[in-house]
Order: C-alpha cells, then sequence, then structure tokens
C-alpha cells in the first residue's frame, strides 16, 4: 500500500487596466483593477497492490478557489472522486476500469459589465471508463480498445470511444495507428454569460449596444480523430518519431 497526502494554498494580487463599456461618450472608461486570489486545495491517493497482475487507485481531491476585482466575483469548490483498477485477464488482456464523480458550485457577483444567470450554480459529473490492452502478437503486436462514459449537468449522457493499435516489427522501430471520438462541454460562460461588449452612437440622441448572451441550447462539441505514427531508433542514442 502506498497513501500519498497533498496541500496548498494560495494568495495572490493582479493588477490590470479595464476598458469599462458605458452608454455614452466616451462609451469607454479605462480603469485599474487588482484581482485578489485566494485558494486552497487538499488531495489523497491510495495506490493498493493486490499482486504483482492486479492494483486498486482511490483518489479524492478538494479545491476552494475565491476571485474578487471589479468585473465580476467568484468563489466556488470543487470536489472530486475516483477510483481506479487494474487487473490482468489470462494472458493476453490487461483491464483497466474505473468510475468518478465531481461536485462543482459556485456563486458568481455581478459586475457593471460581465453578469451571470444564474448567480449560483451546482453541477454534477458521473463518469466511468473501461479500457481492454490486448496482446495480439507477443513482443509484437498490441490493441487497446476502450471507452470514456460521462453523465453531465449541461450535456447529458455521453459515449467517448476510442481505439489503438501498436506494431513494433523490430526492437527498434514501431508503428502505431489510432481513432478516438471525444466531447467538449460548454462551459459556464457559454451558457449563463452576459456581456456588455460594445456601445456606440448611433446617431446625435441614440446609442448602439453590443451585447452577448450565453446560448441555453449550447451542444457539446464533438470530434472524431485519426492518428498515426512510426518510430524508429538508427542508433542507441537516437529516436525519430514521425505522426499525422
Amino acid at each position: 500500500d502506498e497513501v500519498t497526502f497533498q496541500g496548498d494554498a494560495y494568495r495572490n494580487q493582479v493588477g490590470q487596466t479595464l476598458l469599462l463599456v458605458v452608454p455614452e461618450p466616451p462609451f469607454e472608461v479605462e480603469d485599474q483593477e487588482t484581482i485578489d486570489l485566494t485558494g486552497w486545495s487538499a488531495f489523497s491517493r491510495w495506490t493498493h497492490k493486490i499482486s504483482d497482475d492486479s492494483e486498486t487507485i482511490l483518489q479524492g481531491y478538494f479545491n476552494h478557489a475565491k476571485r474578487m476585482g471589479i468585473w465580476y466575483d467568484e468563489e466556488r469548490h470543487t470536489a472530486d472522486v475516483d477510483f481506479q483498477h487494474r487487473f490482468q485477464l489470462a494472458t493476453r488482456h490487461e483491464i483497466i476500469w474505473g468510475l468518478g464523480y465531481r461536485n462543482y458550485e459556485d456563486e458568481l457577483g455581478n459586475g457593471p459589465t460581465v453578469r451571470f444567470d444564474p448567480e449560483e450554480e451546482q453541477l454534477q459529473l458521473l463518469s466511468a471508463s473501461l479500457q481492454d490492452e490486448i496482446t495480439v502478437v507477443e513482443d509484437k503486436l498490441k490493441l487497446t480498445v476502450g471507452s470514456k462514459f460521462e453523465d453531465h449537468y449541461y450535456s447529458g449522457f455521453e459515449v467517448q470511444p476510442s481505439v489503438r493499435a501498436v506494431w513494433t516489427p523490430t526492437k527498434r522501430q514501431a508503428v502505431w495507428a489510432a481513432s478516438s471520438y471525444a466531447m467538449r462541454t460548454p462551459s459556464r460562460a457559454e451558457l449563463d454569460v452576459d456581456f456588455d461588449a460594445a456601445a456606440f452612437p448611433l446617431d446625435d440622441e441614440t446609442v448602439g449596444l453590443i451585447h452577448l448572451v450565453g446560448n441555453k441550447d449550447y451542444d457539446s462539441e464533438d470530434l472524431l480523430s485519426y492518428e498515426v505514427g512510426y518510430r524508429v531508433q538508427p542508433h542507441e542514442r537516437w529516436w525519430f518519431d514521425v505522426a499525422a
């Protein structure tokens, strides 16, 4: 058994110059902002070796962060728990499966230019993963297949599979190819932000305002990727890789 504990805390100040949008001439006002950043986090991991071919990992994480500034204030808490189990099945399969849970809470104080609706939010993420590394030909060909499964507050249930093959014809050469499907969940800002981007005169009496609003129907972005690569070692001190 191996147990790890880690914690840290920080306090920081960041100065910057802002251009605040106002609905009258000169339509932008320069302001100096000092952002106070504080936070702390704690992390622990327990690795338990069952045998030479099997082990489990259980880890937990908590983070608290606070931001105080002119544009907006933010306070958030993130709690995360993950479990993973690796074991050998027969002689050709190495299985890795895992479960995860994340809870995210934030409270945002709206400023003169940037606002969020709602100001408080709680998000949860459930995840699972399964991977099988298959030895097709001993010391020559390995195939890895697996998938990640997520159930997110914003985007619902998502499946992200992948497959990878590595062929080593000699000890100094390797050829690999992979395909994977990945998704990016929308951020809090993309759904909930309310932002005055710019103001300008339309005529002597009317002011135009460019106003950006988050999209509550924002979908996840998805990516289907294909990769191939080749590695060669012409000399014991040199490796060359090419990938596309």
